[in-house]
């Protein structure tokens, strides 16, 4: 009876393991991703198209605006939910670096934009194109 109720706990506790270690599991994020980034109640439309290459994403960032017109995306991190990444923009004849920090839920990435270098961020949010 011992030796039964011992290989049950450990059946237990290798199950346990396993859903653990299946959690950490990171979602595949590749496909379109729309939405808008807003700044001071103003939206611009946004279209992030992403694909997922060895242990990250590379992808293209394009908005409504016209101030990131396929800008690629670098420095993609994912650590479960966390995502940052950065892009290039421009307008009026000048060139700016961005970083996006976003949380994932479900088909849903929300959070913040920051102009690298300067004191100007937004919020953006991206939702999964079925």
């Amino acid at each position: 009876m011992r030796k039964i109720l011992s290989f049950l706990a450990l059946t237990a506790f290798l199950a346990c393991l396993g859903t653990v270690a299946g959690a950490q599991q990171t979602v595949d994020l590749s496909g379109t991703w729309i939405g808008f980034a807003e700044r001071q109640g103003n939206q611009d439309g946004l279209t992030l198209v992403l694909a997922k290459k060895d242990n990250t994403y590379t992808g293209t960032l394009t908005d409504e605006m016209g101030m990131f017109q396929g800008s690629e995306i670098r420095n993609f991190v994912q650590k479960a939910e966390a995502i940052t990444f950065e892009f290039d923009g421009g307008g009026g004849g000048q060139t700016f670096t961005l970083k996006a920090e976003l949380k994932l839920s479900g088909e849903t990435m929300k959070g913040t934009w920051t102009v690298v270098g300067v004191d100007d961020s937004g919020m953006i949010e991206l939702t999964r194109k079925k």
